[in-house]
């Protein structure tokens, strides 16, 4: 394979990649509401700091924002 052929190669396949980024990126994200999961129980603190940053990030995404905890109660 000579220089040239392999220069448009490499030309061909870094404009196909420039093609495929650009209609990527014209994608909105996130399209369904988001869900942070915290791993310890109600009022922990790292519950408290999901729900404190939750609704400012929906605001800032225009998306919902689910705050749940996953930690089993022990009786």
């Amino acid at each position: 394979m000579g220089k040239r052929s392999r220069f448009l190669s490499v030309a061909a396949i870094g404009f196909a990649a420039a093609l495929y980024s650009s209609a990527a990126l014209a994608q909105s994200f996130p399209t369904r509401p988001m869900t942070i999961v915290v791993p310890f129980g109600v009022g922990s603190a790292l519950d408290l700091i999901a729900r404190i940053i939750g609704p400012r990030l929906a605001e800032e995404l225009g998306q919902p924002v689910l705050v749940k905890t996953s930690a089993a109660v022990v009786a």
